[in-house]
């Protein structure tokens, strides 16, 4: 498997007519562009526009300041367009261009991340539970935990919508632990997720997990590791997940075993 990661084209922030460019002269200093309003995103009850991480890059000189004025000239064609939920995603070094967007009254919101397959260390306790991966037919039996997945992400602090999203990538693969013969937790995956670097052939990507609470404690862990063997015996090198920052249960969890690399940051406006 090649892990090369094509950068997509730009040719269609540039025609859709929702971007930002900041020129000294000739030379450019910046651009921020995003994706087409939809309805519905992210879950929020308006439409919104999102810049991936390919859609905008700005000088080191003077990051904040050309951030905020390419903000400031873009918002008001998003907004023109209808869309008042923006959001943006940003690597996590970029500590000066997070802030610039704080300062606009963004609030974090995402993260995407991601870890070596061989890092993932096996857990000290010996598994008390059974684990396999499931196939496409088996789907159906992870339902429960699905529910209970979209319940805890309605409920405090983070009071996500359930919104069908058909653009979403679908799981490709499922794993789960089973006390007997009822799953006890559950991880998917998929070939691609939020970033175009989740879409290298030698990558998949968490698009669902869920543990029972009376389970937690070690059991993810063990599933965790369980799927990373299995993924890297079938040739994969590398896991990613994003997760949402305003979900406590998950930052407490994958912070733990994976490399944040970007910051997804969203604002309403209005």
């Amino acid at each position: 498997m090649s892990p090369a990661s094509p950068l997509p084209s730009l040719v269609p922030f540039a025609q859709n007519g929702l971007g930002a460019a900041a020129l000294e002269g000739d030379r450019l200093l910046g651009f921020l562009c995003c994706n087409p309003p939809r309805q519905r995103a992210f879950g929020s009850p308006v439409p919104g526009v999102f810049s991936p991480i390919h859609a905008h890059a700005v000088q080191l000189q003077d990051r904040a300041r050309i951030f905020q004025r390419l903000y400031q000239e873009a918002a008001e064609r998003w907004v023109a367009a209808g869309a008042a939920y923006h959001s943006i995603a940003l690597w996590t070094w970029d500590e000066e261009g997070i802030d610039a967007f704080f300062r606009y009254g963004f609030g974090m919101r995402c993260t995407d991340a991601v870890q070596n397959l061989s890092a993932f260390s096996p857990p000290q306790a010996p598994p008390t539970l059974s684990f396999r991966q499931l196939t496409p037919r088996e789907s159906p039996l992870l339902d429960p935990l699905r529910q209970m997945l979209r319940q805890h992400l309605s409920q405090s602090p983070c009071f996500m919508r359930p919104v069908s999203d058909s653009s979403e990538e679908p799981a490709s693969r499922l794993f789960a632990a089973f006390d007997g013969q009822t799953p006890a937790a559950f991880l998917e995956t998929a070939d691609s997720a939020e970033t175009f670097l989740t879409k290298s052939a030698d990558m998949q990507n968490i698009c669902g997990a869920f543990c029972l609470p009376s389970y937690r404690g070690g059991l993810y862990r063990q599933l965790l590791y369980y799927a990373a063997q299995e993924l890297d015996r079938q040739g994969f090198r590398r896991l990613g997940v994003d997760y949402e920052s305003i979900n406590p249960t998950a930052i407490g969890f994958w912070e733990k075993y994976f490399i944040p690399y970007t910051r997804g940051l969203a604002r309403f406006v209005g």
